[in-house]
């Protein structure tokens, strides 16, 4: 919500020397500079759509310069409230159920959908169930006072990320329910636009992030992992789940702090690694699992239960439930719902010295380390967010060569 169009800058660096020899755009949105994401997801997901139709007719002889019968890979990125403003412009895409005369589906079915194929959607430290936090003790109340009241500063987005719309217009009937819950229906356009794309992955960081909680960013009712011990900023993946074993190598590369650390996650996936069937679980004594199931599907980290939708991790009250640290509250059906379609999950850990470092987890996933002037801390954050950026772009690239090797196999067959 504080956000501004170079935030992205270090990812998209890396995106154009990956795909330096492929003919490719890497795109950054313009409008979610900031006073300007005050305006709430609908408005901000239609300048979306507004932007990536004029990007498209930019780059058209470009997109249209390819054999007839191919398609380019399509693929979304979002951190934070980017997020939910490309789950909401994606409905303005694809929406097979708005009107037709309406203006982003039909510029953008009659125009692109033939040549653009829905591949990778893959959001960092995304408020997926929103930013509403628990009460409970004068801790806890208190904190969540704080919260709220600086939302309040972020006009009708904050409004919604405190899951709070619904009660803004009780008179009109859409309005009973907040975007946020609307995005989540089953049949809503949202979820059926995310379902065209073959990859959905989400990216959290495990501890720290006062903007994003870990399970509103997951996906989850559970946070299972341990807090790292205090040291040299460094980054780890702690956890990764549904991804196929050719993922392996994408992530073991990252499941160890490079710097010394007191903290022992387990032995890192390779050649000696244990596989066992799906339903089994292999443990050690830093309660670490690994599990494959027989269709190849990859699972590890320290407790990967809350992976699934669970009523008994939280205390239920009418419509809403907390997680199990009492951290947040969500909508209970927006969790269940969202837990309707297949997610891949990454869980990441930053470590830190003190609490001002901490400051900057919530934006290193994308290796942004804003204002900072200190030439040495500078360094070490952009060290441990260049390693997150390298994983998830990894990830996203093999997303690419998958999809390629599953359209050329579609071609054969034909």
């Amino acid at each position: 919500m504080h956000a501004g169009p170079n935030d992205f800058n270090k990812m998209a660096a890396v995106l154009h020397n990956r795909y330096k020899n492929e003919n490719h755009i890497v795109f950054q949105s313009k409008n979610n500079k900031s006073g300007q994401t005050h305006v709430g997801i609908e408005q901000l997901g239609i300048w979306f759509a507004e932007e990536v139709v004029a990007c498209l007719r930019q780059h058209d002889m470009q997109l249209r310069g390819i054999k007839s019968g191919k398609k380019h890979l399509f693929s979304f990125l979002g951190h934070s409230l980017g997020g939910l403003i490309v789950r909401h412009s994606l409905a303005l895409l694809y929406g097979e159920d708005l009107p037709i005369d309406y203006p982003f589906r039909t510029i953008f079915d009659q125009r692109y959908r033939d040549i653009l194929e829905p591949t990778s959607f893959f959001t960092l430290s995304c408020p997926h169930l929103g930013c509403r936090r628990n009460n409970g003790g004068i801790k806890r109340s208190a904190w969540r006072a704080s919260i709220h009241a600086f939302l309040k500063f972020f006009g009708k987005t904050g409004t919604q990320m405190r899951l709070a719309d619904h009660l803004k217009n009780r008179s009109v009937k859409i309005e009973d329910t907040c975007i946020l819950q609307r995005m989540a229906e089953p049949d809503s356009p949202f979820m059926h636009a995310l379902c065209k794309f073959k990859f959905r992955t989400v990216l959290a960081t495990t501890h720290h992030d006062v903007s994003v909680p870990f399970c509103s960013g997951s996906i989850r009712t559970v946070n299972p992992y341990p807090e790292a011990s205090r040291g040299k900023p460094d980054f780890r993946i702690v956890g990764y789940s549904n991804f196929d074993r050719d993922y392996e190598r994408v992530f073991e590369r990252h499941l160890q702090f490079e710097a010394h650390s007191d903290v022992v996650i387990g032995p890192p996936i390779g050649e000696q690694s244990i596989r066992v069937h799906e339903g089994d679980v292999l443990k050690n004594d830093s309660a670490v699992y690994r599990y494959v199931s027989e269709e190849g599907i990859v699972s590890y980290g320290s407790d990967l239960k809350g992976t699934e939708f669970d009523e008994t991790a939280g205390e239920q009250l009418e419509h809403y439930m907390h997680d199990e640290k009492r951290q947040m509250t969500f909508l209970t059906d927006m969790v269940s719902n969202l837990h309707k379609l297949s997610w891949r999950r990454i869980d990441v850990e930053f470590r830190f010295r003190d609490h001002l470092e901490q400051l900057f987890v919530h934006i290193l996933p994308i290796g942004s380390t804003k204002n900072l002037t200190h030439t040495k801390v500078l360094r070490e954050l952009s060290m441990a967010g260049a390693r997150c950026v390298d994983a998830g772009v990894s990830m996203l690239e093999l997303d690419h060569k998958k999809m390629l090797q599953s359209m050329i196999q579609e071609e054969t067959q034909l």
